[in-house]
């Protein structure tokens, strides 16, 4: 019995896997072998996707790029970046894992 996700399309087969924002994408290999092979390699991509520290929320990096970047900046210049930082990014995308911001969500309007 094969499984109903898998195709074979002559020496293409394909199976549709969940990636780490829970949508299905396609997996493709040459034969049964290699497709297995793609699917681990990606799972195992996934996993680290999801995993908190490769996968935080964004206002979470924004806190620690903001502390490591403007430890050498005047109290003045440190203030206009958390500003810009508290009315621009964590409002918008704040609440957004990393993996899940995509180019529409940080287009300038």
């Amino acid at each position: 019995m094969s499984n109903p996700d898998t195709e074979d399309y002559g020496k293409i087969s394909e199976e549709k896997i969940k990636d780490e924002r829970g949508i299905y994408i396609h997996v493709y290999g040459k034969n049964k072998s290699e497709l297995d092979a793609k699917i681990k390699a990606r799972q195992e991509e996934i996993a680290h996707l999801r995993m908190p520290e490769t996968n935080q929320l964004v206002h979470q990096y924004a806190k620690k790029l903001y502390d490591v970047a403007t430890h050498h900046l005047s109290d003045s210049r440190r203030s206009d970046y958390a500003l810009a930082i508290n009315k621009h990014i964590r409002p918008h995308i704040g609440n957004l894992h990393m993996a899940e911001v995509s180019e529409s969500d940080i287009v300038v309007q």
